[in-house]
Order: C-alpha cells, then sequence, then structure tokens
C-alpha cells in the first residue's frame, strides 16, 4: 500500500511537471491546443497515473479490477468539427465528469481525446452499470452542445463496461476501448455496453 502511494504521488508530479512542460512549449499554438490541455487539471487523474497504479498492483488484482470506458458520442458521428470545437467539447464534459464522487481505492481519468476510464477494485458488473449511469447523466445534466455546427446537438456518452474476469488488465482495457468505438462507428449513441470474457483472455 505504501508504495502504491508512493508511486501514484510521483506519477502524479510527473504528470504535472509534463502538463507545465507542454504548456510552456506550446504556448502562442492555438486556442484549441490550450484547451486541450485543460482537460488534465479538470479531471481527477491521466492515463500515465493510472498505468503506474496497473504496474503496481499483483496480477490477482489486476483479475479483480472492473473497468468502465466511456467514449463521447459527439466526437463519433460524421460531424465537421474543428480540433477547437473538439477541445471545447472534450473540456466541457471533462468537467460534467469530474462532478461525479468517487470512492477511495477508485481511479477516473481522461485516457485520451474523447475516451476516459474509470476503475474500480472489486466491483460488480452491476456496480459498474451504475457508475456508468451516474456519469451519463452527469452529462446529460450539463446540457452540453456541439458548438459551431448548424444543428445544435446535445453531447452525449456511450459505455463499455468491463468486469472483473482473468487476463491482463492491458488486454481487457483494450478489448474496451476497441468496443466503444465500434459502438460509436455503428450508430448506436449513448448505450451501456458489457464486454463478455472470451476463452482466449487467459
Amino acid at each position: 500500500a505504501r508504495m502504491r502511494s508512493c508511486l501514484r504521488l510521483k506519477s502524479e508530479l510527473d504528470r504535472r511537471r509534463a502538463i507545465e512542460h507542454r504548456d510552456t512549449r506550446r504556448a502562442g499554438q492555438g486556442a484549441a491546443s490550450a484547451s486541450q490541455s485543460e482537460v488534465s487539471h479538470v479531471m481527477l487523474g491521466s492515463q500515465a497515473g493510472l498505468q503506474a497504479d496497473f504496474r503496481a498492483m499483483s496480477p490477482e488484482a489486476q483479475s479483480d479490477l472492473g473497468l468502465v470506458v466511456l467514449k463521447i458520442d459527439s466526437l463519433c458521428e460524421k460531424r465537421a468539427l474543428t480540433d477547437f470545437q473538439k477541445a471545447e467539447v472534450i473540456q466541457a464534459t471533462a468537467k460534467a465528469l469530474a462532478q461525479v464522487s468517487i470512492s477511495a481505492g477508485e481511479n477516473f481519468v481522461h485516457w485520451e481525446e474523447g475516451l476516459f476510464c474509470f476503475a474500480s477494485p472489486s466491483a460488480s458488473e452491476d456496480d459498474l452499470r451504475a457508475r456508468a449511469q451516474s456519469f451519463i447523466k452527469a452529462v446529460q445534466t450539463a446540457q452540453i452542445i456541439t458548438p459551431g455546427t448548424w444543428e445544435k446537438t446535445p453531447v452525449s456518452i456511450s459505455a463499455v463496461l468491463a468486469p472483473k474476469q482473468t487476463g491482463t488488465i492491458g488486454h481487457r482495457l483494450g478489448k474496451a476501448i476497441q468496443l466503444v468505438e465500434n459502438v460509436c462507428e455503428t450508430g448506436q449513441l449513448q448505450t451501456i455496453t458489457v464486454l463478455t470474457p472470451q476463452r482466449n483472455d487467459a
């Protein structure tokens, strides 16, 4: 537990240094880049921090971990959004998602672009579904609208649940991300899908 706390603290310090360095380098490169970099300040964690937590876990703890991967639907659709508009949507969605409280031991991070990841130890499928619904509701309540488009459309998110099962955490997370991307491509927006165990997961 002490080692995990130290790793989490180190990854957070490294994340902040990286953000400061990146922001300094990108100063003057446009509002879109600045808006995108602000997402990390809004969220409770980063991809690097969550990956550090994964590496600190035993294989048994990784198998026991439940995941929820979320994707902003508006970034899946064939809309003519500029980079600046996409950054606006991501930042506004991040602020809405950050309002959802999480318990000790849980992690909720901005993974990349329009993807977010929630991780909870020993969470059942019902627990993960309730979490996903709370995230979806938070975005609905925020009433975020896609900017600069002819038709003003409310922003929504879709979720894929990855309950605890055997197999590496990287493999399960990768499959969950692929599945939520597929959900977006098929146009089945604002849905909750469950990643089922496969025989080759082990």
